[in-house]
């Protein structure tokens, strides 16, 4: 919409919504009076919204401060970090990276990407709280044990849990290792 067409006039003044719009020869001054307690950009910002405005009123505001030296000496921005470079990956997940995209078409994906062989998986998310996550972390793992299974030859068949007689071999292992 036209801002033209929000204008109005209201007891000699110009007005935009509830807001007055400040002529050019006015706006030092003005940034002047909301300065003086040197509250910094957002607060500035925040007040000026609920009175006046003029285009690029944001700009300005943060020029202004970034030019006060008693807002430029107390300033609290944090000092950049270093970069770290990862170790080389040796291996097929060896490292992984994740991240969350979206939300994207409206849904959530959870992104995990192998550091040797850049391979994504993705997961689309009901909800990204970590139960979730690690329900996906350990669907992708399981893929990742079954591929190890296939390409080795191996034929994995399960037990059933809590019951250990089921697997005999394994749990005669246990049982000779424990007693050493």
């Amino acid at each position: 919409m036209y801002r033209s067409l929000e204008l109005s006039i209201d007891n000699g003044l110009l007005m935009w919504g509830y807001r007055v719009v400040i002529p050019a020869k006015f706006r030092k001054q003005l940034l002047e009076e909301i300065h003086g307690a040197h509250n910094g950009v957002v607060r500035m910002k925040a007040l000026a919204r609920q009175y006046f405005w003029w285009p690029g009123l944001d700009f300005d505001i943060e020029k202004f401060v970034k030019a006060c030296d008693a807002c430029m000496q107390n300033s609290s921005s944090p000092a950049k970090s270093a970069l770290i470079k990862f170790e080389q990956s040796n291996h097929v997940y060896d490292r992984i990276h994740l991240d969350f995209l979206g939300p994207y078409h409206s849904k959530v994906y959870l992104i995990i990407v192998d550091s040797f062989s850049k391979w994504p998986e993705v997961y689309q998310m009901s909800k990204t709280d970590s139960t979730t996550t690690i329900d996906k972390l350990r669907d992708c793992f399981a893929s990742e044990f079954e591929k190890f299974c296939r390409e080795n030859g191996i034929v994995h068949i399960t037990s059933a849990p809590y019951h250990p007689s089921t697997n005999g071999a394994a749990e005669n292992s246990v049982s000779l290792l424990k007693a050493l």
